[in-house]
Order: C-alpha cells, then structure tokens, then sequence
C-alpha cells in the first residue's frame, strides 16, 4: 500500500529546507515537495554554485533570465533535496538520463535506490520521490486554450473524446488538463516519452471521478502494475502521481 504524503504543501516555505539536516524515505511511501521557484531562488543565493558544468552550460544557453532562474532553481532544489535524502553533498551528486530525457541519479552513488521525478508548470515546481519503484508526475496550471478542443482530438483515445465531448462547457478544460497529467505521469514513470502515443493510453477523466489508469494500447497488462493518483498542488492546478506497486 503506497503511503502519499506533502512533506512541504506551502509553496512559499522554501527556507524550511534549511531546517533539515537529513530526510528519511521509508518503503512504501512516496514524499512530494512543491516549491515557488520565484521565492526559492531568492530564499536561496547560492545555488547556481551546487550545479555541474554542464548545467551551468544548460542554464547560460537560455534566452530568456526568467527561465534561465527557473532552470537552476529546480536543479538547485532537486540536489539539495536528495542531498538531505542520500546523506550527501549536494554538489557532489551526478545524474543521467534515460533515452527519452528521463532523469536519474547516476554513478557511483552511495545509495541508488532512491527513484524521483519532478514537474514544473507557471512558478510552481513539484518534486516526488520514492524507493525502489519507478514514480512519474505530471503539473499544469489549468488555463483558457484557444485551440483546446483541436488538441483534446488528438491525444484522446476515441472513447476518451467521446467523454469529452458529451462533457458541459464548464468541465471540458478541468477534463481536458486531467487527462494529460495523468498521461504524462505515466510516460514519465515508465521513461518511454512521446514514444507512446498519448492517444494510446486512456484514463478517467471526468471532473470528481476517481483517478485510474484505464488501459494502454498493447500493453493492457501494464494497467495493473501501476497506480494512479490525482493531486491539487495549488487552486487552479491539474496534477497526477504514477507510481510501480
């Protein structure tokens, strides 16, 4: 049985991190933390110095400083975090990536059972961790798209769309975004990407219904192995936790 729980649900508590010398991961459990990245870069100067060269490499190529701060925040936070978890310096940590951009930790690490994927959508960034299973999730600030219904056809599946459209007006965009965090999650605890088609997956997505992975195509077995779960970050937020039992 997966234990949910916020170790940190005040997104403008960045500083509390500071109040940990370690943090403890049990199995079983899966601890979120969420973060206004605007707060957290200036609750915490030195973060950049923590980076890699090559992240340093990846924040300078950003046109824009908004992003660029937006970038070292959350590779800043995210080594401080597992820093704490891992017992070790944050500057010390290496990471790779899987095939399709999947972030990992990488080697040599003391402890490589720590599994963690983060998201970020508008100033918010929300990370998740877990031992020794795969865990994906997925953040979207829910808005007005122009173009909303055109993009709902594309990556629903045909029953999905059917849904979907039966839906009144005032539920489509809350469906519309439940529905593509709950796919993303998935393909990001899987780290298989848009190598699956979003339209190959099908999940509930009618606002107040329980949140299930329904089916993905040729994989109907997959179903079983994983669990979904909503989350509310914030007011005006869409967001999904896939996690392996």
């Amino acid at each position: 049985m997966n234990k949910y729980c916020f170790m940190n649900s005040e997104t403008n508590n960045s500083e509390m991190l500071g109040n940990y010398n370690y943090l403890c991961l049990v199995e079983g459990e899966i601890q979120a933390w969420i973060f206004d990245l605007a707060r957290a870069f200036h609750s915490n100067k030195n973060l950049t110095q923590i980076l890699s060269s090559e992240e340093k490499f990846r924040a300078d190529k950003f046109h824009f400083e908004k992003d660029r701060r937006h970038f070292v925040t959350r590779r800043g936070l995210l080594r401080i975090i597992l820093g704490k978890y891992l017992d070790e310096a944050p500057e010390l940590l290496k990471f790779s990536q899987g095939k399709y951009g999947k972030l990992n930790l990488g080697y040599p690490q003391k402890t490589p059972w720590i599994h963690f994927n983060l998201s970020h959508s508008g100033e918010i960034c929300m990370y998740v961790f877990t031992c020794s299973r795969e865990i994906g999730v997925d953040i979207e600030q829910i808005r007005y798209l122009q173009d909303r219904d055109l993009i709902a056809k594309h990556f629903l599946s045909n029953k999905e769309y059917v849904v979907f459209s039966a839906l009144e007006e005032n539920e489509k965009t809350e469906a519309f975004f439940n529905s593509w965090v709950r796919k993303e999650a998935f393909i990001k605890a899987k780290g298989i990407g848009l190598s699956c088609p979003l339209e190959s997956l099908e999940v509930t997505l009618i606002p107040g219904e329980p949140a299930r992975l329904v089916t993905t195509k040729d994989i109907s077995e997959e179903t079983g192995r994983w669990t979904l779960y909503e989350i509310n970050p914030l007011a005006g937020y869409a967001g999904a936790i896939v996690v392996h039992n």
